[in-house]
């Protein structure tokens, strides 16, 4: 499955008056991989993961949503972007997409989001633009309830027979509600003086991502109770760039 995104530069303004946004000399389009691995090991949904929020895991769907995505030279006032891309991962491949006004001069950090910023969040996902329509990131009983930022299902070992199968119970996170919208702040050094900006790669471990999370006690956690609490802030350290 594809990344999707929509991609909007943007400008702030002061109380007194119009601010132009930073200059942006040279602008080049960055592609922008996203990967997902456990113990750096590319994940895959064929594989059964040991030791994993104490207990054997499989998942069958990880998901969440990257937003409001910004790059920085050194001190520089940030160059913003309101995109927002859907991380569906239904198969083993890395995901990329593309952004296509970012500073050609070097940058040594950016930012972004995951989830949805709270306008966005009271938004209706029957009307909204892709990637803000698809159904499984939104609560089908209630479509005005906001958007589910993340979600992690799977099978986890409720037997204790050391194997996964139809038999053993889900394991079933939704993230959501304003409060987990969460900012995940990362170094990487994109270098000034080449034609085109390097292709970035966002690496997130799915092992500290569910670090201190019992699955088998919390199996089960919706909007913004414990464990959705602790998998989102784990986002900000399971999540890093590099090139």
């Amino acid at each position: 499955m594809a990344l999707f995104a929509i991609f909007l530069i943007w400008g702030c303004t002061n109380d007194d008056e119009a601010v132009q946004p930073p200059e942006n000399p040279n602008p080049q389009p960055l592609q922008l991989n996203v990967g997902i691995s456990v113990d750096d090991v590319p994940f895959s949904y064929d594989a059964v993961y040991t030791n994993f929020g104490g207990t054997t895991v499989k998942f069958d769907r990880v998901a969440f949503y990257m937003s409001q995505f910004s790059f920085q030279r050194g001190q520089e006032d940030p160059v913003e972007t309101d995109s927002i891309t859907v991380f569906l991962k239904d198969d083993d491949a890395v995901e990329s997409f593309i952004f296509t006004e970012v500073p050609n001069e070097g940058f040594n950090s950016m930012r972004l989001f995951i989830g949805l910023d709270p306008v966005t969040n009271a938004g209706n996902p029957l009307t909204a633009p892709h990637p803000l329509d698809v159904e499984s990131m939104t609560w089908g009983w209630n479509p005005g309830a906001g958007y589910k930022f993340a979600r992690f299902t799977g099978r986890y070992d409720s037997n204790g027979d050391g194997e996964i199968t139809n038999d053993d119970d889900m394991f079933d996170y939704h993230c959501a509600t304003d409060e987990l919208f969460t900012e995940v702040d990362l170094d990487i050094e994109n270098p000034p003086g080449s034609e085109t900006n390097q292709p970035v790669l966002l690496k997130l471990d799915l092992r500290s991502l569910f670090e201190g999370i019992d699955i088998s006690a919390n199996s089960m956690s919706h909007g913004a109770e414990a464990p959705n609490a602790a998998i989102m802030a784990n986002f900000t350290v399971a999540l890093e760039a590099a090139q």
